[in-house]
């Protein structure tokens, strides 16, 4: 079992967890994970719209935040092991931690990571990436951003809430969790942190993939976490490697990625409930018939606390107009739009780009539809390639060898590519049009289809002379 012993930290709670066994929540921690803005990820699912798929795959953002937190003090602990004269270094270059005295620095160091993890996903709405998608293309009746929702919660939480933790590490918390900083902005230690959390391996996915996989019932996140982060290190300039001990679990992570993507968050049946959840919220928000709940003052986060998955749906439901209704209607009853056919945009380069107006011209073309009685949905998604092809894996991820040597995790393993072979790769793999039907109307499909080409080439040309 994971302990934090040793760093002079002290544990105020354990907790079970079907992952890692138990998850240990240090003194500093807990009032945080006690708050109610933690809580009410507790009624935000990992996976809204996967469980009409994987009917287990009922999760929590708050299992997945303690996940994280876990995994970011586990991989911490590792770094302190495993390169702990970097460390050092890095401290001492680092201005807001370099007077203090190792041992506080060592025990801060984890107790941030371990924050910061749990705080990473604490801005997420009902129904996550797909309310976000949906305000995308809302024609500016409303934003959302849930990084700088959780930025606000974060900073209202640490400067507000009553914890002991020293300003250090707060002003470190912060400036990491604030993506309109750039790496550039961040101090050393700041830079190490931002890449435990969000990198071409890190503990957030090392979470995720572990976590969506066991409740959605399958096979394809899984990689041996023990081994992965205990061999973690750090390379040069304040990044995060892995040792050779550790290279293989790096490699089975970025694959575990693919299938998971493949088979789950972008399954079939996925891909229609998003198009079809987003084209509810989006006219929903054209009759001002919800709002964005803000965080300006006491009512108002009030209200944010209880913006949850149930209450939503609810909200959804409640709709009058009869269009809105009867889509809600199908979804809620899994009654489904049909599968009708894919159209890469590879034939499209001038437009792969210009995703804005092609969603806009799809969405005229589906009111031209409309009136003829036929009802058509769509979503526009980038194929994911194999990792073998991935940039991440042919230069980012970096491997130290006994030698002391540091070179890309694919030349170690054996399967470096030539940058020409990679670049065909990804000029093979291209955003696609999903497009789904309300009924099985296999004969429309071919006018449609036609219809849109040819919407698509008039564009392509307009912008290619």
């Amino acid at each position: 079992m994971f302990t934090l012993e040793g760093y002079d930290i002290e544990v105020a709670k354990f907790v079970r967890d079907p992952i890692f066994h138990f998850i240990e929540i240090p003194r500093e921690i807990k009032p945080f994970v006690d708050d109610k803005f933690i809580q009410r990820l507790r009624w935000i699912n990992q996976l809204p719209l996967e469980q009409l798929v994987y009917p287990s795959a009922q999760h929590s953002r708050f299992e997945h935040s303690l996940g994280t937190m876990h995994l970011a003090m586990r991989a911490a602990v590792s770094l302190i092991y495993n390169s702990k004269n970097k460390l050092k270094k890095i401290f001492n270059e680092d201005k807001y931690i370099k007077g203090k005295n190792i041992k506080e620095k060592f025990k801060y160091f984890i107790i941030a990571a371990g924050l910061t993890g749990l705080l990473h996903d604490v801005g997420h709405a009902p129904f996550s990436h797909t309310l976000e998608t949906a305000s995308k293309f809302s024609n500016g009746n409303f934003y959302y951003n849930h990084e700088e929702y959780g930025f606000k919660i974060s900073k209202y939480l640490l400067e507000n809430k009553n914890h002991d933790l020293p300003d250090f590490i707060t002003r470190i918390i912060l400036s990491v969790l604030n993506k309109k900083l750039k790496i550039t902005d961040l101090s050393p230690v700041e830079i190490l942190i931002r890449n435990l959390i969000d990198n071409d391996f890190d503990i957030d996915k090392g979470d995720y993939l572990l976590r969506d996989s066991y409740h959605c019932g399958v096979n394809y996140g899984i990689y041996d976490y023990e081994r992965l982060w205990r061999n973690i290190i750090i390379t040069k300039y304040y990044t995060i490697g892995i040792n050779e001990k550790g290279a293989l679990e790096t490699w089975k992570l970025r694959l575990a990625r693919y299938f998971m993507y493949k088979n789950v968050y972008f399954h079939h049946t996925r891909n229609i409930t998003d198009a079809m959840l987003i084209d509810i919220i989006i006219r929903a928000s054209e009759k001002n018939s919800f709002k964005i709940p803000s965080l300006s003052n006491e009512k108002d986060r009030a209200e944010y606390l209880s913006w949850r998955d149930a209450d939503f749906l609810t909200q959804l439901e409640g709709y009058n107009n009869d269009e809105i209704k009867e889509t809600i209607d199908r979804f809620m009853s899994r009654k489904l739009y049909k599968i009708g056919f894919n159209i890469p945009l590879i034939k499209y380069q001038f437009l792969i780009d210009r995703e804005d107006e092609i969603i806009n011209e799809l969405n005229k073309i589906k009111l031209e539809l409309n009136k003829k009685d036929i009802s058509i949905n769509f979503n526009l998604l980038k194929d994911i390639i194999p990792p073998v092809f991935e940039e991440e894996v042919q230069e980012k991820i970096k491997v130290e060898t006994d030698n002391k040597r540091i070179i890309p995790l694919a030349k170690y393993l054996g399967f470096g590519l030539e940058e020409e072979v990679i670049e065909k790769s990804l000029k093979s793999s291209s955003k696609k049009i999903h497009v789904f039907f309300k009924e099985s109307e296999k004969l429309a499909e071919k006018n449609v289809k036609k219809k849109i080409e040819e919407r698509l080439e008039y564009h392509n040309k307009k912008y290619e002379n």
